[in-house]
């Protein structure tokens, strides 16, 4: 027998209502996850680029 699950979104109006803790909670994981590539990523290709012997950094 199949389950059929109902979702329901808490609203006012036409607008849903917006869960503030997790949408804190995901902006820091994505900051942590841009911050933490920047500086592999990054901090890296300078690195490249001057053991090259050049002194302009990208």
């Amino acid at each position: 027998m199949p389950v059929i699950y109902e979702i329901r979104i808490k609203s006012e109006g036409d607008r849903p209502e917006i869960d503030i803790p997790t949408l804190i909670a995901i902006a820091t994981l994505a900051w942590v996850l841009v911050n933490v590539s920047h500086e592999i990523i990054g901090h890296a290709g300078a690195m490249e680029v001057k053991n090259e012997g050049s002194t302009n950094f990208l």
